[in-house]
Parts: structure tokens; sequence; C-alpha cells
């Protein structure tokens, strides 16, 4: 589901059409950081479920069966793929602007 990425669009269209001009890059700079602290979560918490046999830890490592990953990797690649149509906004958003401040 993209509903994140297209909840935070129209939130960014709307400011882009009515509110000041020069918020629309800082608007863009704090949703961009906002879903990459997001995303670097889930890859925390991933990492937390499923360490490496190159961790610090000294447990025993069980190896996860394909279920248990993929329940796991389905958080981060929701926000991914939501990131990834994020970034390909901020592109037309920016060339948008780009074409409008020339002269």
């Amino acid at each position: 589901s993209l509903a994140p990425a297209y909840l935070l669009s129209i939130m960014i269209d709307h400011v882009s059409k009515h509110l000041e001009p020069t918020l629309l890059p800082q608007l863009l700079l704090k949703t961009a950081n906002h879903v990459k602290s997001i995303v670097w979560d889930k890859i925390k918490e991933f990492g937390e479920k499923h360490p490496s046999e190159n961790s610090s830890e000294t447990i025993a490592l069980r190896t996860p069966t394909v279920k248990e990953v993929t329940s796991d990797l389905r958080p981060l690649m929701f926000w991914m793929s939501n990131a990834t149509e994020l970034l390909n906004l901020f592109q037309v958003k920016v060339e948008e602007m780009e074409r409008e401040w020339e002269f």
C-alpha cells in the first residue's frame, strides 16, 4: 500500500499551491528525513530479530524460516516502496520549482 506516500504527496501539493513557496524545500527535507528515520528503525528492528553470524552477540543462532524472514521484511519493504514513490514526487516537484524560478 502506498497510502502514506499518497497522503504526503497530497499535503506537499497543497503546500506548493497555497502556502509560501519557500516553505516547500523545508517540507520536502523534513518529510524525507522522517521517512528515512522510519526506514532506519525498521532496518534496526530486523537486525535485532535476525543477528548475523558476524554479530558480537554470543547467542546461538537459529536459522529463521523463509516465512519468518518474509514477515519481518514486510514493514521494511512497505516503507521502502513508499520512499521510492516519494522520491519520484520530490523530483517532479523540484523540477516544477526550477521551471517556475527560471527567468
